[in-house]
């Protein structure tokens, strides 16, 4: 069950990461913000999304076709809507002269994962108090899930929430960046990279689900995410930082006005 530590992760996690990034960087508010309601406007273009490819799968017929129209869905559809979000919110703040940064685009980020991470643990507490107050209108299997979710050790709820915080920001930090490299350099490539390495992430996850659920594969493939993440992440501050941006369409340069908070690394 949740400890009271998991709830500080899960709940307040995000918050600490945003002030001390604040503090760290000087990346301003209005990106942690905006990242949390266009986190969930995306989910509202996932849920069309997927709900288009079940239609789809529908006219095609076939239970083979709904499983493969949902695997699909779960990789195109927050790939295309939340790296459309992301977008969205860099042009709606450079129209407010502040330009999309790589130290901006991790403090969206934040917003963004951190509202994800702050839903996981808002349905743990459902899920739990469903299981406490109306066990009788829950199907066996989802009560049979919920106990043995509240038998799972106390150091072990913790790890995952901390691996749900940090993990999170990591991936969707790496995402952000590469929308930063597009809304700086208006290169529709890093756009696309962002679509498509989010997809093959959450194809990747759900086809490794089952062995996630044993701490040592676990801890194996978190060791994984970290390097592959982390060194993407790092690429891509290099490039924000070190690549000269190429004129954009029409002759115009894109918009790529230093700010104070670029001075800081990472």
């Amino acid at each position: 069950m949740l400890s009271p530590v998991s709830y500080l992760f899960y709940f307040l996690g995000p918050v600490l990461l945003a002030v001390w990034w604040r503090w760290r960087s000087g990346a301003e508010w209005s990106f942690f913000f905006i990242g949390i309601p266009l986190f969930l406007l995306s989910q509202v273009g996932v849920v069309l999304v997927q709900g288009l490819m079940a239609a789809i799968a529908g006219v095609a017929g076939g239970q083979e076709y709904a499983k493969t129209a949902a695997l699909i869905g779960a990789g195109i559809g927050p790939g295309l809507c939340e790296e459309s979000c992301r977008v969205l919110g860099f042009y709606w703040l450079s129209r407010r002269s502040k330009p999309a940064t790589w130290n901006r685009g991790f403090m969206y980020a934040i917003g963004h994962s951190g509202m994800e991470t702050v839903l996981v643990g808002l349905g743990i507490l459902a899920a739990l108090a469903a299981a406490e107050y109306m066990p009788d209108k829950l199907p066996e299997s989802v009560v049979q899930s919920i106990d043995e979710m509240r038998q799972t050790p106390t150091w072990k709820a913790t790890l995952l929430a901390a691996h749900r915080l940090f993990g999170g920001l990591l991936i969707h930090a790496t995402f952000t960046s590469l929308v930063v490299l597009f809304m700086q350099h208006r290169q529709w490539r890093w756009l696309l990279a962002a679509m498509g390495l989010h997809a093959v992430n959450n194809w990747v996850a759900i086809s490794l689900q089952s062995q996630l659920a044993h701490l040592g594969f676990l801890a194996i493939f978190t060791l994984c995410l970290v390097a592959v993440y982390g060194a993407l992440l790092w690429w891509t501050w290099r490039l924000t930082h070190h690549q000269p941006a190429p004129t954009a369409n029409a002759g115009t340069t894109a918009d790529t006005t230093s700010t104070p908070e670029d001075s800081h690394t990472p």
